[in-house]
Parts: structure tokens; C-alpha cells; sequence
């Protein structure tokens, strides 16, 4: 018998991460792998590691910290013959860090780093457990493409970055919008910054 218990939950549109302990928690690209699991819907620590093909036990140290951390939280509890189990979801449906906390911090290159660590991990595990299941493909066998990945550097004046950026930002919402229940989970990675260098000798695209 199974009985379902909504909580008072109620999920935020944004979290902004202002404080050092709670960056090296996201700084985990596992963990960030569990939160994005997170985000849509409230799961199970089940249904996450059979996502993730891992077993439960390796998961539950690294959802008690996202926990403590404000990161996630029961969404529901259900009584499953007798016992209870939680379902999380995360706290906000966008996670941001705090400029100043990169800017002002004693180390802010190397919190810049774990920030980089921690979205590039995740997305590179998530890429390899897509080949790995037979998803990525390579050309030509896939058509049509469902992968891009591009590195450019170009020369923009002030005005053109931020009209750039402006259409890069209602680009990502759009496609944070197209979350369809009968869809198939794609990623999208996006990092938009200043560059020293004026040209790229390993520009490239595919």
C-alpha cells in the first residue's frame, strides 16, 4: 500500500549562492548531476540513481549535503508498506553563483575554477553517459545531428556583447521553456566570456 504525502514545498524561481560552503558543495560535478535530476519534478533517491546507474547508498552523503545546503528539499514523502520515503526537489528552478562572491573572496581564481570544475564535469559525464548509452553517434550515421560543439572567438564592441548576450539569454530561456513531459532529455552548456587571446588556433565546430 502506498500513500502520498504533498508537503508545503514550494520551489522557487532563483537561488543565488552567496557563501563559500555551499559553493564547494556545487563544486561536485556528481552532485550537479543529482540536482539537475532535481529540477523538473520531486524524485526519489531511487529513481535518481537508476538515472545515474548507480546504487542508492552512493548517493545519500551527497544529497544530505545538498540538503543542508539549501539546495534541495522534500517535495513529498509516500508510505511504501509502512516505510517512509522522501522525495527532493530542488529549492529554485535556477541556481546562480554571486559575482561577488568569485570577486571578493581570498581565492576568487580558484572559486572561479571549482565553478568551471563543477558545469564542465557534469556536462562531460552526461555526454559520456549519452555515447555510452548508444545516443551520440558519429557522423554521418546520425542525421539528423543532435549534438553541437563549437568554440569561437570573435572581436565585439561593448554595445554588440550586450545585445549578444541579451539574445544568448532569451535563447537559453526558450529552450528551458520547451520542456515537454513526452520529450527526450537533451543538455545545453553555455559560457559567454572575455577572452585575451583575439583568434582561437583550434577555432573549430561540429
Amino acid at each position: 500500500m502506498t500513500e502520498k504525502d504533498t508537503m508545503s514545498f514550494q520551489q522557487q524561481d532563483r537561488l543565488v549562492v552567496d557563501d563559500l560552503e555551499t559553493l564547494k558543495v556545487l563544486a561536485d560535478p556528481f552532485r550537479v548531476r543529482i540536482l539537475l535530476e532535481m529540477v523538473a519534478q520531486p524524485v526519489t533517491a531511487k529513481t535518481v540513481a537508476q538515472t545515474l546507474g548507480v546504487t542508492p547508498n552512493k548517493l545519500y552523503y551527497h544529497i544530505n549535503l545538498l540538503e543542508k545546503h539549501g539546495l534541495i528539499a522534500v517535495a513529498e514523502t509516500h508510505v511504501v508498506s509502512g516505510i517512509i520515503e522522501k522525495s527532493y526537489q530542488t529549492t529554485a528552478l535556477d541556481i546562480t553563483v554571486a559575482p561577488d562572491l568569485l570577486r571578493l573572496s581570498a581565492d576568487p581564481a580558484g572559486n572561479l575554477l571549482m565553478v568551471l570544475d563543477s558545469v564542465f564535469g557534469a556536462t562531460r559525464a552526461d555526454v559520456m553517459q549519452a555515447a555510452e548509452a548508444g545516443l551520440i553517434k558519429p557522423e554521418p550515421e546520425q542525421k539528423p545531428r543532435i549534438m553541437h560543439v563549437t568554440r569561437n572567438i570573435a572581436r565585439l564592441t561593448g554595445e554588440q556583447r550586450e545585445a549578444f548576450l541579451a539574445d544568448l539569454n532569451d535563447l537559453v530561456e526558450r529552450f528551458a521553456a520547451h520542456d515537454a513531459a513526452d520529450g527526450d532529455p537533451v543538455g545545453l552548456t553555455v559560457i559567454f566570456h572575455p577572452a585575451v587571446r583575439e583568434s582561437d588556433p583550434h577555432q573549430d565546430s561540429e
